[in-house]
């Protein structure tokens, strides 16, 4: 695995080389100062990994981030001083794998102490690639347990993730089948400006020649199969039965009620309107959101399928929705990929 960092301090850039190239699966650790620097590295070396500043002169990391994304889908790990919100947030929207904060409370020299972290999104990346396409070996995951032979076809799929989402559903939906059987329905953590450039990430995410719509949810229209429908941010979404009909609802979210949109919120409604025709898919995020929606699936008779911590950014939604014991199946990003593909026609679970 060729790694390559870009930092503007001399002394942070020779302490992550030093780090990644004590690492066992790393063989080569190369560095640049900014990011036309890492830019003018990349399209000629073509690195498998960047450790990525965001605080530099000539380019910032942001600035990076966006010219990159138009060439190369490297995987990009931010390690930044910079506080996480709302700035890791973006990096993240711009096409960021990872981000860890660099010590905030002393200087550049305690930048070894993240060494962990750094670790773990380091394989968190990994092993999210699907097994197809997967470069650096890694650990599979067991066989899939897939759905029960009895019941009613799945007919919806709702996905909700926080940080570290963007990447991790792009890579879910690019494995979708060209003819989509189901409705996904898609609940990030974001903020409404970021929700258009997320949908056209996941347009862009589609395999060539898939029928597959993407597209924002509205108020009052109907969820229809063979398309990803996406939350705008700061709207809280729900499900009604009206006729023939199961139709999006969408309330505006206020600062007091925490995260906007709710993943809980979408799952519990969910649940309510296909039972035991539903998936739900809980993913890399901090915090808890989705843990009370699980139960509300599995209660109507649902599937649940949580992330593993192997290619979560952040595992604290997943680990909160595993802990009530209601959760059917733990798979990397790359592997529900697969799973949803493998299941697209199979009944789903009671």
């Amino acid at each position: 695995m060729k790694i390559l960092v870009v930092d503007d301090s001399a002394y942070n850039r020779q302490v992550l080389t030093e780090l990644l190239a004590s690492l066992g699966f790393v063989t080569s650790v190369s560095s640049a100062v900014d990011g036309v620097d890492a830019f003018n590295q990349v399209m000629k070396t073509g690195p498998d990994l960047i450790v990525l500043d965001l605080e530099m002169p000539n380019m910032d990391g942001f600035t990076f981030l966006r010219l990159l994304r138009r060439y190369r889908s490297t995987p990009v790990i931010v390690v930044s001083g910079l506080e996480y919100e709302p700035d890791g947030l973006k990096a993240v929207s711009l096409g960021a794998d990872g981000f860890v904060p660099k010590p905030s409370m002393a200087p550049s020299k305690r930048l070894s102490l993240v060494r962990d972290e750094l670790v773990k999104s380091i394989n968190a990346v990994v092993s999210a690639l699907p097994r197809t396409t997967h470069k650096f070996g890694g650990h599979g995951c067991a066989g899939h347990k897939g759905l029960a032979s009895t019941g009613p076809g799945v007919e919806a799929i709702v996905i909700g993730a926080s940080t570290g989402g963007p990447k991790a559903v792009s890579r879910i939906v690019s494995m979708l089948p060209g003819e989509l059987p189901f409705a996904v329905i898609v609940t990030l953590h974001i903020p409404g400006w970021v929700t258009e450039s997320f949908i056209n990430r996941l347009r862009e995410a589609l395999a060539v020649g898939s029928s597959i719509e993407v597209r924002r949810a509205r108020d009052s229209e109907a969820i229809k199969s063979g398309c990803v429908t996406v939350t705008p941010g700061g709207y809280h979404i729900g499900f009604e039965r009206r006729g023939a009909d199961i139709v999006t609802t969408l309330n505006k979210g206020t600062p007091k009620e925490g995260c906007a949109p709710s993943i809980d919120r979408m799952f519990s409604s969910a649940a309510s309107v296909w039972g035991n025709s539903l998936v739900g898919v809980i993913m890399t995020g901090m915090g808890n959101d989705g843990q009370k929606g699980v139960v509300d699936i599995k209660e109507q008779g649902g599937y649940v399928i949580a992330e593993s911590e192997r290619s979560s950014a952040i595992f604290s939604m997943p680990e909160s929705a595993i802990s009530t014991g209601r959760v059917d199946e733990i798979l990397t990003a790359g592997e529900i990929g697969e799973w949803i593909y493998e299941n697209r026609s199979v009944p789903c679970a009671g």
